[in-house]
């Protein structure tokens, strides 16, 4: 099974999809991170009522925030990461 970790940035229609997809056996996969540099990103929310670890990425510099990325997408053990908007 895969672990996918979403990277989304608005509302999570998107995120919402494949969260659905998971539930319902469609795709063999778990969400378990969603990583946003929008601390309003209601994608943080939709996954956290979903019980999935959510996370708002700020960092002062690029390098600074792809280590906290690829941090963050370690602890989580994510297999597939998900640009979704």
């Amino acid at each position: 099974m895969l672990n996918i970790g979403v990277l989304a940035s608005g509302r999570g229609t998107n995120l919402q999809s494949i969260i659905d997809a998971c539930h319902s056996g469609l795709i063999h996969a778990e969400v378990t991170a969603v990583l946003s540099d929008n601390r309003d990103a209601y994608a943080l929310e939709r996954a956290r009522s979903h019980g999935i670890n959510a996370y708002h990425v700020e960092a002062a510099d690029q390098r600074s925030h792809e280590e906290d990325l690829s941090r963050l997408l370690q602890e989580n053990e994510v297999t597939l990461v998900v640009g979704a908007g």
